[in-house]
C-alpha cells in the first residue's frame, strides 16, 4: 500500500487520521508537525501522498511547504484546513494540490479525497513518462524533427534537425521557408501539404543558413485541431545528399562498365574486318607490282587501317581488354624518359615542370602505358591552355588506413604512387566533369579530338589496380590524378614467349584454320597455301571435329578463333589434342586479352594481324612443334 506523509500540529487530530489510515489498509509514512521537520527527512521516506493542514508550527505553512514539494518531488498533497477565504485558497490553487478538505470533514470525504489523490497522481506519472518518452524520442532522432505552427514558424527542432540545416545549439530557429531555395519551392510545398495533410518521402533541396544545398527526404504532416482546421505541421527530414552522390557515382561506374563491355565487343569485330581489309590490301599490291598510281592507292588503303587499327587499340585500352605486359617499373625513371617527347609535344608557350617527390615509385604496369598516360594527360592539358601556362608533372606517395573514393572508383587501404599532371588551363565546367572519362566524349571543335584520351588514361590505370581522380576550378586549371598500386617487395620480369622468334621459314605442314569468319578463312588459306602448307579450313568446332576425324592422316598445327558460336577454341583443342596428341595449337582472336592467359602465352596471335604476321606466328609454332618443346599441354 502507498505510503502516507502526515502533517498536523495538533496530535490528536493527527492520530485520528492516522488511526483512519490504518483501518483503511493505507501505510503511514509518518507523523509531522511542521513542514521544516517533513522536507528535512523527505527524501529518507519518500512518500507516496501528504495530507497536510495549512495552520501549521514553523516558519512554512502547509502552502509554502506544499509548493516546495511540488517544485521539487511533484508529490500529490491533500490539503486540510479549517478556513474559506478567498486569499488561502488563491494561494493553495498556486501549488496545484490534488484535494482540499475544509474541517470538520468525514472519514468518507477524506478516503475519497485520498483515492482520487492517488489516481490523478498515477495518471499523470504515466501521462509525464509518455511524453519524456515522445520527448526523447523528438529530441534524441536520428532524423531532423521539427514542430511549426500554420504559418511556418518553427517552433521547437531537435539537434539533428539544427546539425542539418547549419545552426548551433542556440541559435534562434528561422521561419521554415527560410530552408527553401525559393519562394515557388516553399508555396509547392504548403500547397501539397494543404491538399493532402501528409507528404510521405518526398524529395526535396533544402538549403543551410549558409547557403549550401541540401538534398532530403521528407515526412510531414499537417496538425489538425478538432474542428479539422490546420493550427501547425510536423515533420522529419533525412540528409540523402551523401547517398544520391553514391548511386550517381554507382550508375556512373555501371555505365563505364557497360560502355567498355560494349567497345569492347565493337573492338574484337571491327579487328575481324580490320584482318581482311589489310589482307587483301596486301595481296592486291603484290598483283599490281608496276602500277605506282595503284600502289599507291593501296598503300592508302594500307594506313587507314592502320589508324583503325590504332583506334581499337584505345577501345581496348578503355575497356581494360589491351595485351599488356606489366612489369616492375619505376614511375620517377618513366617520367624523366619521356619528358623530351612531351617538350616536343607541347607548344612554345607552355611550360614545363618536374617535381618526382615519389621514393617508393615502383608500380607494376606496362611502361608503354605509362607514356600512354603521359601523351594524353599532356595532349589534354595542351589543348587546354591555348593561350599557354604550365604543365606540372609530379609524383608523391601516398598510404591510406581505409577504402577512399577517387573519381568514381573506390581503393582498398594500402600504399599509392601518386602520378599528378596539372594544368593552368580554362578547366573543366562542373556540368561535364562526371562525363569526361566516357569514350567518344569531347568538347573539342571539328575533328581535333577523338574523345578518346581520358577513356584510355581511364582503362589503363584501373586495368592496373588504380583509379583516376579529377580536380577542376575554371579559370584556375585542371588537376588529374592517377593512382597506381605501390610495389612494396620486388618482382622479376617475366619474358614473352615469341621474343626472338625467326621470320618465316619453309616447314611445310598440314594445318586446321577455324574461324567463323568466311573472310578471315578464305585469306588464311591463301596466305598459307602460298608457301606450301596444306591447309583444311572449318567454320566452327562441330566442323573442325569432323574434319579431323575424317582426315585419317596427322594434323600439325591447329589454328583457331577463340569465340567461336557452339564451342570456343579452348574447347575445341581440348578435344582435338586428346585425338591428336603430337599436335600443336596457335590461337587467334579479337579480344587480345586472351594473351594473358598464362595457358597459351606464346601461342596466341591477336586480330587484326598482317599476312607476314601470321606466317611468323605459324613457323614459331611448328618450331616448337619440330623442337620437341610441346610436351604435356596443359587444359585451356
Amino acid at each position: 500500500m502507498p505510503g502516507i506523509a502526515i502533517v498536523e500540529d495538533e496530535y490528536i487530530v493527527a492520530l485520528d487520521i492516522r488511526s483512519f489510515l490504518e483501518r483503511s489498509g493505507y501505510r503511514i509514512a509518518g507523523i509531522f508537525s511542521s513542514g521544516e521537520e517533513l522536507l528535512a527527512r523527505y527524501e529518507e521516506l519518500d512518500p507516496e501522498l501528504i495530507i497536510m493542514d495549512i495552520k501549521i508550527r514553523g516558519e512554512l505553512d502547509g502552502v509554502e511547504t506544499a509548493s516546495r514539494i511540488h517544485e521539487s518531488y511533484r508529490t500529490p498533497v491533500v490539503l486540510l484546513t479549517a478556513y474559506a477565504d478567498d486569499e488561502t485558497i488563491e494561494r493553495a490553487k498556486l501549488t496545484q494540490p490534488f484535494g482540499y478538505l475544509l474541517k470538520p470533514f468525514e472519514e468518507r470525504e477524506l478516503k475519497t479525497a485520498i483515492e482520487m489523490a492517488l489516481y490523478r497522481a498515477a495518471m499523470e506519472s504515466r501521462l509525464r513518462e509518455s511524453e519524456e518518452r515522445f520527448r526523447k524520442l523528438f529530441m534524441e532522432g536520428i532524423s531532423g524533427n521539427f514542430l511549426a505552427d500554420r504559418d511556418g514558424r518553427i517552433t521547437d527542432a531537435n539537434p539533428a534537425f539544427r546539425r542539418l540545416v547549419g545552426l548551433g545549439p542556440d541559435e534562434a530557429l528561422p521561419p521554415l521557408d527560410r530552408f527553401f531555395p525559393d519562394q515557388a519551392a516553399w508555396e509547392s510545398f504548403r500547397q501539397g501539404l494543404a491538399e493532402a495533410h501528409r507528404l510521405e518521402l518526398s524529395e526535396l533541396f533544402l538549403r543551410t543558413v549558409q547557403g549550401q544545398d541540401l538534398l532530403v527526404l521528407l515526412n510531414a504532416a499537417a496538425v489538425i485541431d478538432g474542428s479539422g482546421a490546420v493550427v501547425g505541421l510536423q515533420g522529419e527530414i533525412t540528409d540523402t545528399t551523401e547517398r544520391r552522390r553514391l548511386e550517381e557515382r554507382l550508375l556512373q561506374a555501371q555505365k563505364m562498365e557497360a560502355v567498355g563491355r560494349l567497345a569492347g565487343g565493337i573492338a574484337h569485330d571491327f579487328n575481324n574486318i580490320l584482318t581482311a581489309i589489310l589482307g587483301y590490301a596486301n595481296l592486291l599490291a603484290e598483283e599490281i607490282p608496276d602500277m605506282q598510281e595503284a600502289k599507291d592507292d593501296v598503300e592508302g588503303i594500307r594506313s587507314a587501317a592502320a589508324r583503325a587499327g590504332n583506334l581499337t587499340r584505345q577501345l581496348l585500352a578503355f575497356s581494360r581488354r589491351q595485351p599488356v605486359s606489366p612489369r616492375r617499373v619505376d614511375i620517377n625513371t618513366l617520367v624523366l624518359d619521356t619528358e623530351k617527347m612531351l617538350r616536343r609535344l607541347l607548344s612554345e608557350n607552355i611550360a614545363l615542370s618536374l617535381s618526382l617527390a615519389s621514393i617508393r615509385s615502383a608500380v607494376m604496369i606496362d611502361p608503354i602505358q605509362v607514356e600512354q598516360i603521359l601523351l594524353n594527360l599532356a595532349v589534354n592539358a595542351r589543348d587546354a591552355m591555348p593561350r599557354g601556362g604550365q604543365l606540372s608533372i609530379q609524383t608523391r606517395d601516398l598510404r591510406i588506413d581505409s577504402p577512399r573514393t577517387v573519381g568514381i572508383d573506390t581503393l582498398p587501404p594500402g600504399e599509392y604512387v601518386v602520378l599528378d599532371v596539372v594544368d593552368t588551363g580554362e578547366g573543366i565546367p562542373t556540368s561535364i566533369r562526371d562525363r569526361i572519362f566516357e569514350p567518344f566524349f569531347t568538347t573539342k571543335p571539328g575533328e581535333r579530338g577523338t574523345g578518346l584520351g581520358l577513356s584510355t588514361v581511364y582503362g589503363i590505370v584501373k586495368q592496373a589496380g588504380g583509379a583516376v581522380g579529377c580536380e577542376s576550378e575554371i579559370g584556375l586549371g585542371s588537376k588529374f590524378s592517377a593512382w597506381l598500386p605501390s610495389l612494396e617487395t620486388s618482382q622479376g620480369e617475366q619474358p614473352s614467349e615469341l621474343e626472338g622468334v625467326a621470320d618465316r621459314s619453309s616447314i611445310r605442314s598440314t594445318i586446321l584454320f577455324v574461324d567463323d569468319d568466311e573472310t578471315i578463312r578464305s585469306l588464311a588459306v591463301r596466305f598459307l597455301s602460298r608457301i606450301g602448307h596444306r591447309v583444311l579450313a572449318a567454320s566452327n568446332a562441330g566442323e573442325a571435329l569432323l574434319i579431323a576425324e575424317s582426315h585419317g592422316k596427322p594434323i600439325d598445327l591447329l589454328v583457331s578463333d577463340v569465340v567461336m558460336p557452339f564451342m570456343d577454341g579452348y574447347s575445341l583443342s581440348r578435344r582435338l589434342c586428346a585425338m591428336l596428341p603430337a599436335m600443336e595449337v596457335l590461337f587467334v582472336s579479337g579480344h587480345p586479352e586472351r594473351a594473358g592467359d598464362p595457358d597459351v602465352a606464346g601461342r596466341f596471335l591477336a586480330k587484326p594481324f598482317t599476312e607476314s604476321q601470321l606466317l611468323q606466328a605459324v613457323h614459331s609454332a611448328l618450331e616448337r612443334k619440330a623442337g620437341g618443346r610441346n610436351g604435356k599441354r596443359r587444359a585451356v
